[in-house]
């Protein structure tokens, strides 16, 4: 017969398991959604690769200010992945999913190290503790971070913070290096997002609260501590200047309640979901933060029991990390209005506090039930409300992911993908609206930067040179219905209006990433003229199967190009993965004004 131990050592090893399937979900969303294309700030990456190809870059270019970051450890990081992918940034978004991986297993070493069970029943509870932990860290909420390359900065931090924890606890490290690793952990935070200088003011914490041998010398240690947190921020604020653009940090003073809003939102953002998510966010940040408090003041209230302290210490420095990131995000994003608190960029950020909870709530649970003598039938009662929220989280979970496959990742991908056919024709049928939009506001550098990456190798596939159709078309490839349908027709003012329906049968049914339209002298003499994008709209009678691939575009005769209110037009159903063209059935040449 099998014993209570072992049946708790194979539920421990099944909890486990489940905690490392959640490193699946944003998995599955990078290898599905993720595009290959730099988006926005990624561009900003391109001179590196420019300056690495003449042997011109150095290390001030990858230390210059971007943005309100100094984000030297990232840079370093893009160009070597880029260097050794060709700058995929795929490779960049992966890289986000093994810095949470490395969060997660250091809050898995942690808890190993901290177990607040006095039974000593870990494989259990602590299993119960890492599935949750773990639904936090790789929650599909974040989705504009896994699937956006170049935040690889936020994820550094919050890897650094769980590293120094571990590094602070680990009886393998005296005190004197546990000081060391933490304090080179918190330089490499410092100096890859603007939120990194937070690990400087937890790891004591965590340190103090582990060591009482660091406890006892803090005062030799402490010092040399500031010393190293003021050379960092001095290299840091040299020559900063304060990007356009942004909020004064002053409107945090001045709008105290919008603030406070802003900050509670913040720290339940990995929860908001439903019809209304800024109420839920508010309501469940505001919970963890009085939650953390409460535990923090209990803590404060027993700090004369070192076994609860060291149990419980890094926890509060871990919930500390997202409470000050919080802090500093609400100081200089609240001019943007209490809506943008919801991003769920900033999800990376503050997930630690709910991580935190997880483990601190029951350490100070347990110390309670013990201190009231009713530790067995307590003990009962925090396991069932465990597993009941267990199973909550476990289903909003689920419950997150379906909303972020069908609102959040599946528009990004398609929204990039149209992006990336417009980034591809720029020289030959340029879209500055659509590239504006879609890609960088500033279109003159881009087409440079775009331009410099074509010659390196960099764009996959290479940009569209001439416009020519042919070169773009399968072999043998004439027209099918499959692919959609084109009409053509003038209205009574002698606007041209083009309009059909659009699909990719071999990308599962999808809309095309974008229609070129085409013109020439003949049906194998097409040359592209513009680009028009597949959404909803009316088709002037085409056979579209779902609304979502159809499309309209309108001319007004002044718009033509030269050369084309003569001669045959075509229509091209356009996929920005494999850079090829799929002509759609119809066209032909310009009827007449007035004539539908």
């Amino acid at each position: 017969m099998e014993t209570d131990a072992g049946k708790s050592a194979w539920r421990g090893a099944l909890l486990t398991a489940s905690a490392a399937l959640a490193a699946c979900a944003p998995a599955w969303l990078i290898l599905r959604y993720g595009v290959d294309v730099p988006y926005w700030d990624h561009w900003d990456l391109a001179p590196f690769f420019e300056r690495l190809a003449r042997g011109t870059l150095t290390a001030a270019d990858l230390f210059a200010q971007q943005n309100e970051y100094r984000q030297f450890f990232p840079n370093l990081l893009f160009v070597a992945l880029g260097r050794l992918t060709g700058w995929n940034v795929r490779a960049e978004m992966l890289a986000c999913l093994l810095l949470a991986c490395a969060a997660a297993l250091g809050v898995r070493s942690l808890a190993a190290r901290t177990s607040a069970d006095p039974s000593g029943g870990r494989a259990g509870t602590g299993g119960v503790q890492f599935l949750l932990a773990s639904l936090f860290i790789f929650s599909a909420v974040q989705y504009e971070n896994w699937l956006f390359g170049v935040q690889v900065v936020y994820f550094v931090p919050g890897a650094c913070v769980t590293a120094g924890l571990v590094s602070a606890y680990s009886e393998r490290l005296g005190a004197r290096a546990s000081v060391f690793v933490c304090a080179c952990l918190a330089a490499v935070a410092t100096f890859s997002s603007a939120n990194g200088v937070v690990c400087w003011l937890v790891l004591p914490l965590a340190i103090l609260a582990a060591r009482p041998e660091a406890r006892a010398s803090a005062r030799r240690w402490l010092p040399l501590w500031g010393a190293c947190l003021g050379l960092c921020l001095a290299a840091y604020v040299y020559g900063y200047h304060t990007p356009k653009g942004h909020p004064a940090p002053s409107e945090a003073v001045t709008r105290p309640v919008d603030a406070l809003i802003y900050l509670s939102a913040l720290s339940g953002g990995p929860l908001a979901l439903g019809p209304r998510p800024l109420p839920v966010a508010v309501a469940a940040g505001a919970c963890a933060l009085a939650a953390y408090a409460f535990a923090c003041a209990y803590l404060l209230r027993h700090r004369n029991d070192a076994a609860l302290v060291r149990r419980a210490g890094a926890w509060v420095a871990l919930g500390a990390y997202s409470v000050v990131t919080a802090a500093m995000v609400t100081a200089g994003r609240l001019g943007f209005g209490v809506a943008q608190s919801l991003s769920s960029r900033y999800t990376t950020f503050t997930l630690y506090l709910l991580v935190a909870l997880v483990y601190l709530l029951p350490c100070v649970a347990w110390h309670a039930a013990r201190r009231g003598r009713g530790l067995a039938s307590r003990a009962a009662l925090l396991r069932r409300l465990g597993a009941a929220a267990a199973v909550l989280l476990v289903l909003a979970h689920v419950a997150a992911f379906v909303l972020v496959v069908k609102h959040g990742a599946a528009p990004t991908r398609r929204a990039r993908l149209r992006a990336k056919a417009c980034l591809l024709f720029v020289e030959a049928a340029p879209n500055e609206r659509c590239l504006a939009e879609g890609l960088h506001p500033n279109v003159p550098k881009l087409r440079a930067r775009a331009a410099a990456l074509d010659r390196l190798g960099y764009l996959r596939p290479p940009l569209v040179k001439d416009g020519r159709m042919k070169a773009l078309a399968p072999d043998g490839f004439v027209c099918s219905d499959a692919y959609g349908e084109f009409v053509l027709a003038r209205s009574t003012s002698g606007d041209v209006i083009t309009a059909g329906s659009a699909r990719l049968p071999h990308r599962r049914g999808e809309p095309a990433d974008a229609i070129v339209l085409a013109h020439g002298s003949g049906e194998d003499d097409q040359t592209a003229f513009a680009l028009a994008a597949v959404e909803r709209g009316e088709t002037m009678g085409a056979k579209a199967d779902d609304e979502s691939t159809h499309w309209v575009k309108m001319f007004p005769p002044a718009a033509l190009p030269s050369g084309v209110v003569g001669g045959w037009f075509t229509a091209w159903a356009f996929d920005a993965e494999e850079g090829k063209a799929y002509r759609l059935c119809g066209g032909g040449s310009l009827p007449p004004a007035g004539v539908r």
